[in-house]
């Protein structure tokens, strides 16, 4: 009798140590998955809508109205700004 209640106890320790080491594997995986989509979304450049790089574009173009490489230089650095 005491053989079969100490197998039962065993078996149920086994379970849940299984269990719980499963749930210990799953959080790792949640982690590093939450850890790589933050690193990609700050390597990831987030561009201006076309509106907005208008306006920046257009409060340069006084100054800038000559020189259409310097616009266009501004154009190309406002949108890889990121903008949050």
């Amino acid at each position: 009798m005491q053989a079969m209640q100490d197998s039962a106890i065993q078996s149920r320790t086994e379970m849940r140590l299984n269990a719980d080491l499963e749930q210990m594997k799953q959080k790792l995986t949640d982690f590093k998955l939450e850890k790589e989509q933050a690193r990609t979304k700050l390597r990831k450049p987030t561009t201006l809508p076309f509106e907005k790089i208008f306006t920046q574009v257009s409060l340069h173009k006084e100054m800038y109205s000559n020189n259409l490489d310097s616009v266009l230089s501004i154009l190309y650095h406002v949108t890889k700004v990121n903008y949050r």
